[in-house]
């Protein structure tokens, strides 16, 4: 089980069942241009538990952390602001900024 959160002002996203591809997809709102679509395997239940809270849950823990590391890789963190998708127990560690 994995838990990821979205930090940043208007991220997150929501999760829907598509009956035509048979599958779970997941929208991801990061500040792109364009919503990011995930198309989630079967084996694997993904629920948004709130707007900025990712639930990954599977049989498979290799699959569950690397559907993980899919989701992370759309929006890294940033080590300025602190920014994107961050695993639950993860801590950033924020860069200072410019000095005068």
């Amino acid at each position: 089980m994995e838990k990821l959160n979205l930090v940043g002002i208007g991220f997150r996203a929501w999760c829907y069942f598509d009956s035509i591809k048979n599958c779970q997809v997941l929208i991801v709102k990061l500040g792109l241009s364009k919503d990011v679509l995930v198309f989630i395997p079967s084996d694997i239940i993904v629920l948004c538990l709130r707007p900025t809270l990712i639930l990954i849950k599977g049989v498979d823990k290799e699959e569950v952390g690397r559907m993980a590391r899919e989701i992370r890789s759309i929006r890294v963190p940033d080590s300025y602001k602190g920014k994107g998708v961050r695993y639950e127990n993860e801590v950033i560690h924020i860069k200072p900024g410019k000095q005068k």
